[in-house]
């Protein structure tokens, strides 16, 4: 019964209409808390670590396909608001529609007590994801449809309880099923010039999802077959080895090349549906803060230069 329930609740998580179009009016008053760029979930051998192989074999994304919608960054409305708690932060008593506990158990209706910043709330959009890590830095409390009810008091419709200390092949809050804390792109990361070591967390439009899943996920939300389907829940996208940084071909600025360089050597695990044709989900402001060029219409022609190179892999994990 509570696996009906889970798949009745878990919609599109990540990525929702045109992200640049819906921008969080509140994001002005949200700053990231403290984990340093260099902080990473689960354990080395995770599938998010793991960098794509030397001999991958790649195949080239229909244009159709990406012609559905742009590609893009989702860090406004539909961002993912991450808090790391500290030790002196508040009891926040959170009541829940569902909680899984990331071992086998689930509960239906209940309360749970975890430390969060006295600030924490929602994002703007319809999703409202909230991740909170506790402060043993053991457990990350992924919240979908959470709402701040009052100071230190929240609701949210479906709770999953990660374990850090994991390879993360286990129940999360995205529609494959995962965790999105492993491929989500946290503020500290992008705020430093450092490269992004590991893979993405993909949001596909729902005109390019089978209604499938594959290794590593766990299972699909699709409501069918897309139009022009071609990706599985589970598959590996990422910026094709045709794409030359030195030759530079879309004129990247050293931010964007960031990005797609973690694209080019760690690719993304597609785990949800989502408004652009690839969303790839961050903490909120995490791109819009730290970007050096345009957000509104540089930013977003830049992506749609690099759509012709993007391709599936199909050996990712060799």
């Amino acid at each position: 019964m509570w696996f009906l329930l889970l798949f009745l609740i878990l919609g599109s998580v990540a990525c929702g209409p045109l992200d640049r179009d819906h921008w969080d009016r509140y994001s002005v008053a949200y700053r990231p808390q403290a984990l340093d760029a260099s902080w990473r979930p689960f354990t080395q051998d995770s599938p998010w670590a793991r960098r794509l192989p030397a001999n991958r074999q790649e195949v080239p994304i229909p244009a159709a396909a990406m012609a559905v919608a742009p590609m893009g960054v989702s860090d406004g409305d539909y961002g993912i608001r991450f808090y790391p708690a500290a030790t002196s932060d508040p009891l926040w008593t959170i009541q829940f529609g569902g909680y899984n506990n990331g071992a086998g158990g689930y509960q239906s209706g209940g309360s749970l007590q975890i430390r969060a910043p006295a600030g924490m709330r929602q994002p703007a959009g319809s999703d409202r994801t909230v991740m909170v890590v506790d402060e043993n830095r053991r457990y990350a409390y992924e919240m979908w449809h959470f709402w701040r009810v009052a100071s230190g008091r929240g609701w949210a419709d479906y709770i999953v309880r990660v374990d850090l200390t994991t390879n993360g092949i286990r129940e999360g809050i995205t529609g494959s099923g995962l965790p999105g804390i492993g491929g989500l792109l946290r503020y500290a990361e992008l705020a430093t010039p450092g490269p992004i070591q590991h893979k993405l967390w993909a949001a596909a439009h729902p005109d390019i999802v089978y209604a499938r899943a594959v290794w590593p996920a766990l299972r699909h939300d699709a409501n069918g077959n897309g139009r022009l389907a071609f990706l599985n829940y589970g598959d590996v996208v990422a910026l094709g080895l045709a794409y030359n940084f030195q030759q530079n071909p879309c004129g990247l600025s050293p931010f964007m090349q960031r990005l797609a360089r973690a694209l080019q050597d760690y690719g993304a695990i597609v785990q949800d549906k989502g408004g652009d044709s690839l969303g790839f989900p961050a903490e909120v402001n995490a791109v819009r803060d730290n970007i050096d060029i345009d957000y509104d219409v540089t930013m977003w022609q830049q992506f749609a230069c690099l759509k012709p190179y993007m391709v599936k892999v199909l050996n990712p994990w060799q």
